[in-house]
């Protein structure tokens, strides 16, 4: 789901099922998030290069995270660094 204070947020239940109370710890996130402009064909065939590749960074003090590549992507031996 979306939430315009929280951005990307899902929504789920945890029931103890058990006669006796536990401790639990969650740890949740999104995994495999791809920059923008990024194709399923191009991600497809240079999967292995894309996530060589793949950058997050968090803007501090905002609620703003920039996820992009640190390279253009070629499948050749030379430096092709942005």
């Amino acid at each position: 789901m979306n939430s315009e204070r929280f951005g990307i947020i899902r929504k789920s239940v945890l029931t103890n099922s058990g006669k006796t109370d536990c401790n639990i710890s969650v740890l949740d996130g999104i995994l495999n998030i791809l920059p923008a402009g990024l194709t399923r064909i191009l991600q497809l065939t240079l999967s292995n290069l894309v996530d060589a590749y793949k950058k997050n960074e968090l803007l501090l003090n905002t609620k703003i995270a920039l996820y992009m590549l640190s390279s253009i992507l070629v499948d050749r031996a030379e430096p092709s660094e942005l």
